[in-house]
């Protein structure tokens, strides 16, 4: 978060934008997600260490390969397009634009989105009213793949959409979940040494 001082603001856009997607795109995501959860019970599932595989809620189910995002699904949001919408009257809440850094603020994330197993957390945000905004940034040992599929499966078990872009390196698997309004961004980028830094962004925290 600290390499990129626009993330704030745009977790602020996104994440009840993405919760103000229509039934329509819900519909879609059930039945996405029924597709999933089939998937997690057969051969598409990944062996991951016991830590990963508990917290996952189980065996991890492969991610889907990313798309561009001039390739991505016409009821996927682009961050750009994410922004323009939380500016509409449309979306269901708003977070209060009035965030707080603290690492506190990493144990407060939603139930459904935790850090990643072993994740060391570099910097945290959150903000208590409209959306219960949280933005974490933590850096892994862990492969970007393996990061992909763990919140992919996240996603899917907790009910949740999951849709899988990348641009410029750095590969973005976001969502919601009609009956909460729930959304969350994960953004990764391979980091340079090895491993992974991730920025997780999430609404409903704690």
């Amino acid at each position: 978060m600290a390499r990129h001082p626009f993330l704030i603001p745009t977790a602020l856009a996104l994440a009840l934008s993405l919760a103000a997607c229509s039934k329509g795109e819900d519909r879609n995501a059930q039945a996405l997600n029924a597709l999933d959860q089939a998937l997690a019970d057969s051969e598409g599932t990944i062996t991951a260490s016991a830590d990963v595989m508990k917290a996952a809620g189980g065996k991890l189910i492969p991610a889907p390969k990313p798309v561009k995002p001039a390739e991505a699904s016409e009821e996927s949001r682009t961050l750009g397009g994410l922004a323009a919408q939380q500016a509409s009257t449309n979306a269901k809440r708003k977070c209060s634009a009035k965030v707080d850094y603290a690492m506190s603020w990493a144990e407060r994330l939603p139930g459904d989105m935790p850090i990643y197993p072993g994740g060391g957390v570099t910097e945290a945000a959150g903000e208590t009213g409209g959306c219960a905004l949280r933005v974490v940034n933590f850096k892994t040992d862990a492969p970007l793949q393996d990061i992909m599929d763990f919140y992919y499966t996240r996603a899917v078990r907790s009910g949740f959409s999951a849709e899988h872009i990348v641009e410029d390196k750095e590969h973005m698997l976001g969502g919601t979940r009609d009956r909460d309004d729930g959304a969350y961004l994960v953004i990764a980028r391979a980091a340079a040494g090895g491993g992974t830094d991730v920025d997780l962004i999430a609404n409903n925290g704690r």
